[in-house]
């Protein structure tokens, strides 16, 4: 018996839309996700203790623009979430 897709729920399908309106505004003012590029830094050759050291300071810098990425989603996503709830109870309740 073949197994049929469900069908997404409105909360399911609300929170794909807050995603995809989230990344949208953040994609707007400048800030993208960084590519996982980690299988092509760990393949680079070695060129000397300069080398290791800059790929360090690479290594911290991504993961701290990383990190910012994912705080600014994050309260950006939770803030839209609640402005949403707010806005759905508020004409919920003045129909």
């Amino acid at each position: 018996m073949p197994i049929q897709p469900e069908e997404p729920t409105t909360e399911l399908r609300n929170k794909d839309a807050l995603v995809k309106v989230v990344m949208a505004a953040m994609r707007m003012h400048g800030l993208q996700q960084r590519k996982q590029n980690r299988s092509r830094r760990a393949s680079l050759a070695a060129g000397g203790e300069e080398s290791q050291q800059l790929n360090e300071e690479n290594a911290a810098e991504d993961a701290a623009k990383d990190e910012e990425y994912k705080l600014i989603y994050h309260q950006t996503y939770k803030g839209a979430a609640l402005a949403m709830v707010s806005y759905t109870t508020f004409v919920v309740t003045n129909y």
